[in-house]
């Protein structure tokens, strides 16, 4: 799916990391500052409304001459630092509220 088909709405802040795994996510007025993961299983539908993330987020530093080969190809390493992680793998509809908490709908 688009980008665009599952975030209406927010705000990302340009050193911002989203990541987004599921076909039932849709993300409604996110503020991001910071990284972001959202992981939804198989059945899942997963409704984000109003989440205000600001956390240290992810680091990208250039490295062409790193010894990793799949790090040489990308050209930068990335640094993970805190990250908000929201995870849901149970069959059924949810709702995420502005701090973060997951609840059954």
């Amino acid at each position: 799916e688009e980008v665009g088909e599952k975030f209406k709405g927010g705000k990302i802040s340009s050193r911002s990391t989203l990541v987004v795994e599921g076909a039932g996510v849709e993300i409604e007025d996110l503020e991001l500052d910071g990284a972001l993961v959202i992981k939804a299983g198989p059945g899942v539908m997963l409704s984000v409304k109003g989440l205000k993330v600001q956390n240290e987020g992810w680091a990208f530093t250039d490295d062409p001459d790193a010894p990793e080969e799949e790090i040489r190809i990308r050209g930068y390493r990335v640094t993970k630092g805190e990250t908000m992680e929201i995870v849901v793998t149970e069959p059924g509809s949810y709702t995420v509220d502005s701090t973060g908490a997951v609840q059954k709908a």
